[in-house]
C-alpha cells in the first residue's frame, strides 16, 4: 500500500537495479523509487476515492482526511531554502517532545487509536519504550512476563488491559528496546518460522543493506 501511495502521488526520486535475488527478466531493468507524498497532496478532497481504487479500503478516508487536518493546522508554505512542508517539520518536532504527549496528538487523527498511535511512535519518532500491543504481545506478556491471564482463552484487548500489558513491558525496557524484545520473542513463539525460504530471502537481502550502509561515509 505505501508503495502504491508513493508512486500514485510522488515523483520518481531515484532508480536503481532490482536488489539481488528479484524475479526480473530483464538485465539491464532499473526500478523507481518514489518518496513519501506531501500532506498537502494527499489533502485534495478526490485522494480518498483514488485510494479506495488503489484498494486502501476504509484506510482511503483516514489518510486524506488527516493530511487536511495536517495542512489546515500548519499550512503549505515552504520557508525559503526549505524543502520540507510546515506540517512535515511539525511532524519531526514529535520525536523530541514527552512520549504521553506525542501520543495525544496522534490520538487526534482520524482512525488512530492506542495501538496505531504506539506503533507511529515506535516505528517513527524514536519512542523506544514504548509497546504496541496486541493478542500476540499479550500471549508474550502472559507467558514471559508473569501477567495474569489464560494463553488458551480469547480475551477482549480493553484499554484497561491494553495498559496493564503496556505497563509490564515498559518495566521491562531497561534491559532492551522494546522492538528488539518483542521480535525476539515472537520468533521465539514462532520457531519454524526461520527455517522458510522467504524469511530466509529476506534476512539475507536485509543483510545486503545493513552491509551497504555501513560502507556508506
Amino acid at each position: 500500500m505505501v508503495n502504491s501511495l508513493c508512486t500514485e502521488y510522488s515523483p520518481p526520486l531515484l532508480s536503481l537495479a532490482p536488489p539481488g535475488g528479484s524475479d526480473t527478466k530483464a538485465e539491464n531493468a532499473v526500478e523507481a523509487y518514489h518518496p513519501f507524498p506531501t500532506p498537502s497532496t494527499l489533502a485534495s478532497p478526490e485522494v480518498s476515492a483514488r485510494l479506495r481504487a488503489l484498494g486502501f479500503g476504509y484506510r482511503a478516508e483516514f489518510i486524506q482526511r488527516t493530511a487536511k487536518m495536517l495542512v489546515d493546522a500548519h499550512g503549505i508554505l515552504v520557508a525559503p531554502g526549505g524543502i520540507l512542508e510546515p506540517s512535515e517539520l511539525w511532524l519531526q518536532t514529535l520525536r523530541l517532545r514527552d512520549t504521553i504527549d506525542v501520543r495525544d496528538e496522534l490520538l487526534k487523527f482520524v482512525g488512530v487509536g492506542r495501538k496505531v498511535a504506539d506503533c507511529v511512535l515506535l516505528m517513527s519518532l524514536n519512542k523506544n519504550e514504548v509497546v504496541p500491543v496486541d493478542t500476540h504481545v499479550h500471549k508474550i506478556a502472559i507467558k514471559h512476563y508473569q501477567l495474569a491471564g489464560s494463553l488458551k482463552s480469547k480475551t477482549n484487548m480493553t484499554p484497561k488491559l491494553y495498559e496493564e500489558v503496556s505497563n509490564k513491558f515498559f518495566s521491562h525496557r531497561i534491559y532492551e528496546p522494546s522492538h528488539r524484545m518483542r521480535s525476539r520473542h515472537l520468533a521465539r513463539s514462532l520457531p519454524r518460522l526461520h527455517q522458510r525460504p522467504v524469511v530466509v530471502a529476506y534476512r539475507k537481502e536485509a543483510q545486503n543493506v545493513h552491509d551497504l550502509l555501513a560502507r556508506m561515509p
